[in-house]
């Protein structure tokens, strides 16, 4: 046994000094803390689950809606076909995305404008909203370039896109480089979206990109641009079947890239490959928040030039005169 210190003994701690809680509410004050963390942890799930619910209907409901859109848009154009090229759906289309989804758009630098010759965009594919997110970044001056596995994935939308001319649809085969130069010497769009990549890609770093464009480009003398978009899956995705309203996208603008200034084919191709990392680095490596302060906002309610738009008009005018002309036609005879 050990013994008491003599400065110890006999001290007695005071009535006030001795603690005032019983020791058994002492698991009870445990066992209530680990209760309400239970609830509160029981509530986020509820709060997540519910967000991802209506996450789920609301990925629905856009799918039915551009599904929608598809089909007014075989109606119109079906009715319209015989007044000449009724690609004013063209701009309605992305207006109407918008109003669905409300999304805002942020960008860096603007798309080149080659006098004459056809600009070849390169940009990433993240999802099926690139079709109608990169009209805005495109001002609504280019073509797609796609394949058919588009338009089975969306029928309508990719009967519609086919008819008015907006993507042009292909296989991998030896004939398809000398049809698609005819196809862009009677094509009226300045400028051809192309996704390199060959397939969506949900990565944020850079993949190997395709060349056999690269070449033809540097072949036939079509200057290159290299654009990189971030956040478009955000607004809508289908592989992982959700979609927001109120997302902001942002876009950065490389420098055009002429086939003149290099003197091989190759040199081409590494100056395009090395834009395209710098770019999706200059875009993916910094923070949102940043990238809000740093990036230039553009309306998306009006994304086309005043020259497309004013001739938009002038197509619909002359078919609805067309129209009223072969009606009363045929009222008097």
């Amino acid at each position: 046994m050990y013994e008491t210190s003599p400065a110890l003994q006999g001290h007695r701690p005071s009535a006030s000094a001795r603690p005032t809680t019983p020791l058994m509410s002492r698991p009870m004050a445990n066992t209530f803390t680990i209760q309400r963390l239970d609830s509160l942890l029981c509530a986020s799930d509820l709060l997540v689950t519910s967000r991802m619910l209506l996450n789920r209907l609301f990925f629905m409901l856009a799918v039915a809606y551009l599904q929608i859109c598809g089909v007014l848009g075989c109606y119109v154009n079906c009715m319209l076909c015989v007044l000449g090229q009724p690609r004013w759906f063209n701009s309605i289309f992305p207006h109407l995305c918008w109003r669905l989804f409300n999304y805002k758009w942020r960008c860096l630098g603007r798309l080149a404008n080659p006098s004459g010759r056809t600009l070849v965009v390169l940009t990433n594919h993240r999802c099926w909203a690139d079709f109608f997110l990169d009209v805005h970044v495109t001002e609504g001056r280019a073509f797609w370039l796609a394949r058919w596995m588009v338009a089975i994935g969306l029928p309508t939308m990719g009967f519609v896109s086919h008819w008015s001319g907006v993507v042009y649809y292909f296989k991998r085969w030896a004939e398809f480089f000398p049809r698609f130069k005819r196809f862009l010497a009677h094509s009226e769009y300045p400028a051809v979206v192309l996704y390199p990549e060959g397939m969506r890609y949900l990565q944020d770093r850079p993949r190997p990109l395709r060349t056999g464009f690269m070449r033809f480009s540097y072949v036939n003398d079509l200057p290159v641009q290299v654009v990189i978009s971030r956040n478009k899956e955000t607004v809508f995705c289908e592989t992982r079947a959700s979609a927001q309203a109120g997302v902001t996208f942002y876009t950065n603008y490389g420098q055009m890239l002429d086939p003149r200034d290099f003197a091989t084919v190759d040199d081409f191709i590494i100056a395009i490959n090395l834009a395209w990392v710098l770019q999706w680095d200059a875009i993916y490596s910094p923070s949102l928040r940043s990238l809000t302060d740093d990036y230039e906002h553009r309306p998306v309610d009006q994304p086309f030039s005043d020259a497309w738009m004013s001739r938009q008009r002038r197509i619909r005018l002359w078919s609805l005169y067309w129209l009223v002309t072969r009606l009363s036609v045929w009222a008097v005879y």
